[in-house]
C-alpha cells in the first residue's frame, strides 16, 4: 500500500512539473499578453509573412490600436528557435539590440501556434523574424 502511494505521489510531481514545463516558447516583453477573448472592433490584418529561414517584411503602418500576432511554427527539423520583432521603419535589429524594440514580442521553441496580444504606437514598422529548423508563418491584425 506504502508502495502504491509513493509511486503515484511521484507520478503526480512528474505529471506537475511536465505542465510548468510545456508549451511552444515563451513571450517576452511585459507588453506582451495572451489573445484577447473579448473586446470591441474586429481584427484587420496588416501584414503576413512566411518562410523557413530569417526574413524582414514589408514596412506598414499602424494606428496605436491594439495588435494580435498569430504565429504558427507548420514543420520542424531539429532544434527549433523562432523569434518575431516589431522594429520601426529605418531601424535594424542589429541597431536596436538591447533596447525595448530589440525584444522579441513573440518566441517560440517547438511546433505549434501561439497567439498574443500587444500594443505599439502610432508609427511605421516591419517585422523581423529570426527562425531556426523550422517553416512558419506570422499574421499580424489590428483591432479596427
Amino acid at each position: 500500500m506504502i508502495r502504491k502511494l509513493v509511486v503515484l505521489g511521484f507520478a503526480a510531481i512528474l505529471l506537475l512539473g511536465l505542465a510548468g514545463c510545456g508549451g511552444t516558447g515563451g513571450s517576452s516583453p511585459s507588453t506582451a499578453q495572451p489573445a484577447a477573448q473579448s473586446g470591441t472592433g474586429n481584427w484587420v490584418t496588416v501584414t503576413i509573412l512566411s518562410g523557413t529561414a530569417d526574413k524582414q517584411g514589408p514596412v506598414f503602418a499602424l494606428s496605436g490600436a491594439p495588435l494580435q500576432l498569430t504565429c504558427k511554427v507548420l514543420s520542424t527539423s531539429g532544434a527549433v528557435s523562432l523569434s518575431v520583432y516589431t522594429l520601426l521603419e529605418g531601424n535594424s535589429l542589429a541597431d536596436s539590440q538591447g533596447t525595448a524594440l530589440g525584444t522579441p514580442v513573440l518566441t517560440m521553441n517547438g511546433a505549434g501556434t501561439k497567439t498574443i496580444t500587444f500594443a505599439r504606437p502610432a508609427n511605421n514598422y516591419y517585422l523581423d523574424v529570426t527562425s531556426a529548423n523550422c517553416s512558419w508563418q506570422v499574421t499580424l491584425e489590428e483591432r479596427h
